[in-house]
């Protein structure tokens, strides 16, 4: 960064700071043994010392222009801002020119404390399987002790080093890591690249990209120190693109924003750099600490809800498109339907739209501080277990079975009876309403009351809805007319029989995969939340444990770790 100022004496002073490598390449030949150059040795010390306690470094330099030489320059950086072909290539070059020949002012060392735990939330991290990678602008030694400091690194770790110097250099070293035993997935190791060889490395001639992310993906954690913000753009740009995994970038200051805009999910922080990040992100956290619970409770139960949310959507799709589908085989393929016309337009737009909604928004497949405890299991969301390629066919198989039952349990309950369409139609489209509904039921992981109502408003929407339509429209809008169709089904014992027995033969096979699932093959989950079941269960008194299996809901005295009695209303779960 470069501030420029007009002297009273009409002299510019142009006053710079920024990383050593920048800076200190950019000064003025100073002569050996003078005291520029006693300077000059004593703050490159500095720098180090400085460095190795863990204090992030700026260097400050200046400059002193003429008034001519800065109106020459100025003229210049106008031209070549104009807009026209290799327009950044010379604002760079420009640049570039103004900070050269400067005189070293001095530098400094900041302390700059990592936020309240910031390494139980790396380790969580890594605990989940995400892969972290630290960007930054500090010096390698500084970076590298806050990684050690973040639980970034281990004391066990072994330190990978790219620091070249050119990129024949670059390549070799890259080439002996991979050659030298460095298996994949491997742990125990972290990679530590510089800015200059990230320079060789992100040019697209070099080549070097894919062997250094081959090396990258061989390492637990990667630390790039010296990192300009165009780097960090282009780093999460490679790995989104190279590896096709998902990136999410987290950064807290002006200097991340082009890092955050490439990652498919950006988290900025609000702070003491500005809200730069945060305006240009996807999430806005006020500590970083909160990742935690972002990504390893929000994001499993975001992933989850809307995985089977989407699986039900096409179910109850399906399931309903196919029952109009069996209905041609009898008509002749003439595109009449058994099913009312204001049936058709309600079943998505009213009797099952809230509770796939619900589910969407509500559902928890597991409790927060489980998933907390255990990151563990967050590897379930990252791998993408609740919906995977085969997903899709499965709910469309389920929904042909589904669609089967109940037309043709349909077709032989009403077989030899003098039923018309529109009763046939009104006890498929109850059959479906209600089976709907029921898998809901049976897919709900955690209870509460607006799921309930949903629930309940839906099926009670539809009987009045129909009961209605049914009672006061003779003719209305140009459609068949139902008149007292339902009234009369309702008063019908088949009816009710049909809705009972194909609810019951659709449903079977999915409660016998999810008592079987639960009971031997759970998943990592599963086994999680049954495990603190059983946990909580044994720490109640005999007397308690015994009402928590025979009542739906209880008052009973139990003891927190610290020793205190307190009374709870437990819901009974077994």
């Amino acid at each position: 960064m470069s501030i420029a100022l007009r002297a009273p004496t009409g002299q510019v002073l142009l006053y710079v700071k920024g990383a050593d490598c920048t800076v200190l390449g950019a000064l003025a030949p100073m002569r050996s043994g003078s005291a520029e150059s006693a300077a000059y040795d004593r703050t490159r010390s500095l720098l180090s010392e400085y460095s190795r306690a863990g204090l992030r470094t700026l260097v400050m330099a200046k400059r002193t222009m003429q008034p001519a030489l800065w109106e020459e320059w100025l003229a210049g950086h106008n031209r070549a801002s104009e807009i026209g072909e290799g327009r950044e290539k010379r604002l760079r070059e420009s640049l570039a020119r103004l900070e050269s020949a400067l005189t070293l002012v001095g530098a400094t060392g900041v302390e700059d404390r990592l936020q309240e735990n910031v390494p139980r939330t790396v380790r969580a991290l890594l605990d989940a399987g995400i892969v972290v990678w630290v960007l930054t602008g500090d010096k390698p030694e500084t970076a590298i002790n806050i990684a050690y400091s973040a639980a970034l690194f281990s004391q066990s770790d072994r330190l990978l080093h790219l620091m070249s110097r050119d990129k024949e250099h670059a390549e070799s070293t890259i080439k002996n890591y991979l050659e030298g035993g460095v298996t994949e997935g491997g742990t125990g190791r972290a990679l530590v690249v510089d800015g200059r060889t990230l320079t060789y490395i992100l040019d697209r001639r070099s080549g070097l990209v894919a062997p250094f992310l081959s090396l990258a993906r061989r390492c637990s954690a990667v630390l790039c120190c010296r990192a300009t913000p165009l780097q960090k753009a282009y780093i999460v740009k490679a790995v989104k693109e190279e590896l096709g995994v998902t990136t999410l970038a987290i950064g807290d200051g002006a200097n991340d924003v082009s890092m955050i805009q490439t990652a498919d999910v950006g988290v900025g922080l609000s702070g003491q750099e500005g809200r730069q990040a945060v305006m240009a992100s996807d999430f806005a956290l006020s500590r970083f600490k909160f990742i935690e619970r972002l990504l390893l409770v929000h994001g499993h139960w975001c992933y989850d809800r809307l995985a089977r949310m989407i699986l039900y959507f096409f179910l109850k799709n399906a399931t309903f498109v196919f029952l109009v589908f069996w209905y041609q085989l009898y008509c002749g393929f003439s595109s009449a339907v058994m099913i009312d016309q204001l049936h058709l337009m309600a079943y998505n737009l009213m009797f099952t739209a809230v509770p796939p909604i619900i589910m969407g928004a509500y559902d928890r497949v597991a409790p927060a501080s489980l998933l907390i405890e255990r990151p563990g299991l967050y590897s379930a969301s990252r791998r993408g277990l609740a919906y995977r390629a085969h997903s899709y066919w499965l709910v469309l198989a389920e929904s042909l079975y589904i669609s089967i039952v109940i037309f043709f349990s349909c077709r032989t309950a009403y077989n030899d009876t003098d039923v018309d369409i529109w009763a046939f139609g009104d006890c498929c489209m109850t059959c479906c309403l209600v089976i709907m509904l029921v898998y809901v039921a049976i897919e709900t992981r955690s209870w509460t009351v607006i799921q309930v109502i949903a629930l309940c408003g839906s099926l009670a929407s539809f009987y009045a809805l129909t009961l209605v339509y049914g009672a006061v429209c003779v003719s209305c809008f140009n459609l068949p007319s139902t008149f007292h169709v339902m009234q009369h089904a309702l008063a019908d014992p088949i009816y009710w029989l049909v809705v009972v027995l194909t609810t019951a033969a659709a449903l079977a096979p999915r409660l016998a995969c999810h008592a079987v699932r639960n009971s031997s093959h759970p998943d990592a989950v599963g086994r999680a939340v049954q495990a603190r079941r059983r946990h909580a269960r044994s720490r109640l008194p005999y007397a308690a444990h015994y009402h928590t299996t025979t009542a739906s809901a209880h008052v009973y005295r139990s003891t927190d770790e610290d020793g205190l009695q307190r009374s709870s209303d437990v819901a009974s779960i077994t």
